[in-house]
């Protein structure tokens, strides 16, 4: 069964909470529903070594897993990181979270983490993301192939809803491919439907924030939401 640390994936809706620090308010976050924290490397406030090392601990002490995520600016990150600096981030947390994303069109940076990932037997998630509309079905499935041949053990898709058919477009597909280990996301307000529909076609995992953005879903009420739509507590969580 995929797992990323103690969170079982495919056992029923499993919510990530997108982080860019320790805080207080994680303090509680698995009593809330909370199964995964993605930590959000390239927005935090400091990105030196021992900075960096000192949140993740910080946010180990939780108790949740944790998905380490250093974007480029390029990528919508929001630090301007070359390759090799975002390689010795991944590299140097990489003992202590449970899982890493990286975007798929990072190849080189995929290449050099993939043993050391295989190595420590943790899982690989390449993400494709597109903020300007979601491509053809034909393009959304070679990234998948993609993602699939460079190794990834989970592959997320998210990509801008314009309008209602584009969800219901991707809801399809990730029915179609939901054997593949994959997350789906219709980013936008048009999109935010898909947070909680998504699941239900297959997508493994439903990400918001400590302040939501982007057609996120506030924490509570995607907890409430996923359980009355599923009669589920969501992906069973081993962590200690």
């Amino acid at each position: 069964m995929l797992q990323i640390g103690g969170a079982r994936l495919g056992c029923g809706p499993c919510v990530a909470l997108v982080v860019d620090r320790d805080t207080a308010l994680l303090r509680n976050a698995r009593d809330q529903g909370v199964h995964i924290l993605e930590a959000r490397i390239d927005r935090f406030a400091h990105l030196d070594l021992l900075s960096v090392l000192g949140e993740i601990k910080g946010l180990k002490k939780h108790g949740l897993p944790i998905i380490a995520t250093v974007r480029s600016s390029s990528e919508g990150g929001l630090a301007d990181l070359s390759p090799a600096e975002r390689l010795k981030l991944y590299q140097a947390v990489l003992p202590w979270v449970d899982a890493v994303d990286v975007e798929l069109a990072s190849a080189a940076l995929v290449r050099a983490l993939g043993p050391l990932l295989k190595k420590a037997r943790k899982p690989l998630i390449l993400s494709y993301h597109h903020f300007g509309h979601t491509p053809p079905d034909q393009f959304l499935t070679e990234r998948l192939r993609r993602a699939r041949i460079l190794g990834a053990q989970i592959t997320k898709i998210a990509v801008l809803a314009k309008k209602g058919d584009d969800v219901l477009r991707m809801y399809e597909f990730t029915r179609r491919h939901r054997r593949k280990n994959i997350i789906t996301i219709s980013l936008g307000p048009r999109g935010t439907l898909s947070r909680v529909l998504f699941p239900t076609a297959g997508s493994l995992i439903a990400y918001t924030g400590l302040i939501p953005f982007d057609g996120q879903i506030p924490l509570r009420e995607l907890v409430s939401t996923l359980k009355l739509l599923y009669q589920s507590k969501g992906a069973r969580n081993d962590s200690k």
